[in-house]
């Protein structure tokens, strides 16, 4: 009987893994393949409370899940978001800035001070400007790109799990099999979880993501996440289902202003149609989105040959998926041909 694994981006999950002192090794294997593309520059890492002054367990929104010191005495913050909340880049600058500066204590010298690196995982698209799933940011000079002249500086790492193409992927790369893993691991099929879990380290982080390890404890902590973010996300639907039907609703009446004025042509009564199928299509692919997770995209362009009559009863479906397999059951019954 193949195991069942939980999902790795929720924060409970993803501190199990990352954030666990006797899991330092995988950290560092983690660390090394996200930062330096494999290379082995991370030797050794000291894991803090993840927790910076001021700030509570119940405010998700202004801590990050793992801290790390590393060899080199420079901090890492590492943090897995789900959730695309409003100011996130600026938050994850501001921590990274408040890390660097609470280590000027009284006493000290700006000389003692250590670089921060902010790595952050998202699990939506942060930067439209460009297709690249990693970003690396440093301090440079705007014309020249001559770096800041020192090696303690503050640097912002985002890895952006939509944007990560597995039809793209060379797994032969550490930092496209953690990537990989942490996008769709607890979906993917056994041959690909095989071939992950044939790198030891790898195959430790899916044992922590059992849910047959866990005690009653931690299944009562996992539970409650997944419930709190289930809530934060039906909100987010929520509000675009609004902004949806408001704008909807705005089309219809500027429709029938301008069909007073000109005559309602067939042309836009189409207009109104497939405005309407798109606007539900769209809130149909968020709301799986965030239920099961980044869609592969051979089930995403299934989704997009649905008729209207289909898609509204995908909208009333989805309530009751749990997995991946559960959507793809549906769209076998819906299009047995497809």
């Amino acid at each position: 009987m193949s195991s069942i694994y939980f999902n790795p981006r929720i924060d409970f999950s993803f501190k199990r893994i990352f954030g666990s002192t006797k899991n330092a090794d995988i950290l560092i294997d983690f660390l090394n393949a996200v930062l330096y593309h494999g290379e082995a520059r991370i030797k050794t890492v000291n894991i803090l409370n993840p927790y910076m002054q001021g700030e509570r367990y119940a405010d998700k929104e202004t801590y990050v899940d793992v801290r790390a010191r590393l060899d080199d005495e420079r901090e890492v913050l590492i943090e897995m978001q789900i959730l695309n909340v409003g100011g996130f880049a600026q938050r994850v600058l501001y921590n990274a800035a408040k890390a660097y500066g609470n280590q000027l204590n009284r006493g000290s010298d700006y000389l003692s001070m250590h670089g921060v690196i902010g790595l952050t995982i998202t699990d939506f698209k942060l930067f439209d400007e460009h297709d690249h799933w990693r970003s690396h940011f440093v301090l440079r000079e705007n014309h020249t790109g001559l770096r800041y002249p020192s090696d303690n500086n503050i640097e912002l790492v985002f890895v952006e799990l939509p944007k990560f193409d597995i039809r793209q992927a060379d797994l032969k790369r550490k930092e496209d099999c953690w990537t990989l893993f942490l996008k769709e691991g607890e979906m993917l099929d056994q041959a690909t979880q095989a071939y992950l879990m044939s790198d030891p380290v790898i195959k430790r982080a899916y044992e922590n993501l059992e849910r047959a390890q866990l005690s009653g404890a931690e299944q009562y902590e996992l539970e409650c996440r997944e419930i709190w973010l289930r809530d934060r996300i039906t909100e987010k639907i929520y509000d675009r289902k609004i902004a949806l039907a408001e704008g909807l609703a705005k089309g219809r009446i500027e429709g029938l202003s301008l069909g007073r004025t000109e005559g309602l042509s067939l042309g836009r009564i189409e207009g109104l149609s497939l405005g309407r199928t798109e606007g539900l299509m769209q809130a149909v692919l968020i709301q799986l989105d965030y239920k099961l997770g980044t869609l592969p995209q051979d089930v995403q362009d299934r989704i997009r040959q649905l008729k209207l009559p289909q898609i509204e009863q995908l909208m009333k479906a989805l309530l009751g998926f749990i997995t991946l397999t559960d959507l793809q059951a549906w769209l076998d019954a819906a299009n047995p041909n497809v």
